[in-house]
């Protein structure tokens, strides 16, 4: 089983935290639907999102594998089986994120 990956973030976050982690949920299974019914455009749409938010909440990580969905989704043919093991590192992710906030220095 693989550790869970702690994230030291800002503690100002900490309202909105639990509902940024629950969308990240939400987008696994849109991808999921959405890679089923070949819908490539919703697919970049979610990738382009986590591309552009994640980061600001200090989830670099993220924002990279954003950024590689929106990228695999753009491609002429794209491959189902690579979009595949990015939804699984999304999952993987929300399966075992741990969230510490950071001390005030």
């Amino acid at each position: 089983m693989k550790s869970p990956a702690v994230f030291e973030i800002d503690p100002e976050l900490k309202p909105i935290i639990k509902g940024f982690l629950a969308n990240r949920k939400k987008d696994a299974a849109l991808l999921k639907k959405y890679l089923k019914s070949k819908n490539f455009e919703g697919i970049e749409s979610i990738g382009h999102q986590l591309k552009g938010s994640c980061e600001a909440y200090g989830f670099a990580n993220l924002s990279q594998l954003g950024a590689r969905i929106e990228a695999l989704a753009q491609e002429t043919s794209p491959s189902r089986e690579r979009i595949l093991t990015a939804i699984f590192e999304l999952d993987t992710f929300n399966a075992s994120v741990k969230i510490q906030f950071k001390r005030a220095a």
